[in-house]
């Protein structure tokens, strides 16, 4: 919960509430420490338990303070002893029911609470988050500047022989010293031939002349991640990628204009798609075009020509174009997006093929 916020939490669980009766269900628990910060305004390792008359977090010792000092629970235990055994005591203890859990939740969750003579119903609870309120917002925003004046800031120490991993590193840092409190994911950056795989590792390859570099990278800021993803020209003067990069941003531009039209997050992936089988490059974009942000890099909507989501008020997502060359080079361009009638760019970055 950012800067826990008492109001924030009530529409919170009051949409929970909703999802539950929704789904004809008495009671809702996850152990995910994503979804017990949503929920509860604090980090911790437990679970968190709503419905029925109870608003109850349950963790250790290792925990407790931080969860009496943080939390906005209506009650909060601290289990001394056997984790598991009390909290199966405390499951069988419970009215027989219905509980909702998350498709990430884990198994030992589900069996718990098998074992204790419950009903369970398995659901994605990504679309209870899938609308940021203004405080989740501001935190993504936040999250970009650190993570771009990382970048920017990390480019100084760009010189030819500095492997992929020393680049990694300085970007690390330098978020850390922004302001963040961890990178958002494992970052991605590739020098010359690696960037033609979209998901290629950091390794000790070490930077050449005429190479080119993709940088992906994140900011996790108040629990909420950042995502973006840049090009750039260590000496490389030859036209072919400078032109590759110019129709990756027009095929950005036209899922941004696509969604104002018509915000369902197939057509975005279509109109972008569209832009590069006009310059005969379509079978060389491999992946969808972007994903949702929030308290996982990759979260609901999902923008691909499979998903069916729609695109509203107050959610975050990524579009992110690439063209990928088998062991030439790849390219690609992503921004941060707040959607509110129409896409709003969150990155700042400059969308050219930088020559550094």
């Amino acid at each position: 919960m950012v800067k826990n916020n008492p109001d924030a939490r009530k529409k919170r669980l009051e949409k929970l509430e909703q999802y539950l009766a929704k789904h004809s269900c008495d009671y809702y628990l996850t152990s995910l420490e994503h979804e017990i910060y949503y929920f509860t305004g604090v980090a911790v390792e437990g679970h968190f338990l709503y419905g029925g008359g109870y608003d109850l977090l349950l963790t250790n010792p290792l925990y407790y303070e931080d969860a009496v000092q943080k939390s906005l629970t209506g009650t909060i235990d601290c289990l001394k002893d056997d984790y598991t055994k009390e909290l199966k005591g405390r499951l069988k203890d419970l009215p027989k029911g219905r509980f909702l859990i998350s498709n990430q939740e884990r198994v030992i969750t589900y069996l718990h609470l098998k074992r204790s003579g419950h009903k369970v119903k398995i659901v994605s609870t990504q679309p209870l988050r899938s609308i940021k309120d203004d405080g989740e917002i501001n935190a993504i925003m936040k999250a970009y500047e650190i993570i771009e004046k990382a970048v920017i800031e990390s480019l100084s120490t760009v010189r030819e022989g500095i492997t992929e991993l020393d680049l990694k590193a300085e970007i690390a840092y330098r978020i850390r010293k922004n302001g963040a409190e961890s990178d958002s994911f494992e970052h991605i950056v590739v020098f010359g031939e690696k960037a033609s795989v979209p998901h290629a590792k950091s390794g000790m390859r070490k930077l050449k002349k005429g190479d080119l570099i993709l940088i992906d990278a994140g900011a996790r800021y108040m629990g909420y991640c950042s995502d973006i993803t840049r090009c750039f020209s260590f000496g490389n003067n030859s036209e072919e990628p400078f032109k590759y990069y110019r129709y990756l941003k027009e095929a950005q531009e036209a899922a941004e204009a696509s969604l104002t039209l018509n915000p369902r997050a197939k057509k975005a992936d279509r109109a972008a798609r569209k832009v590069l089988k006009k310059y005969g490059l379509e079978e060389y974009f491999t992946h969808s075009l972007g994903h949702g942000l929030g308290l996982e890099i990759h979260e609901a909507p999902y923008l691909s020509v499979r998903s069916n989501d729609v695109i509203e008020d107050g959610m975050v997502f990524t579009i992110e174009p690439g063209l990928y060359f088998s062991g030439k080079y790849g390219l690609r361009l992503e921004d941060g997006y707040y959607f509110f009638k129409k896409p709003v760019k969150l990155s700042k970055l400059s969308h050219e093929l930088i020559i550094l």
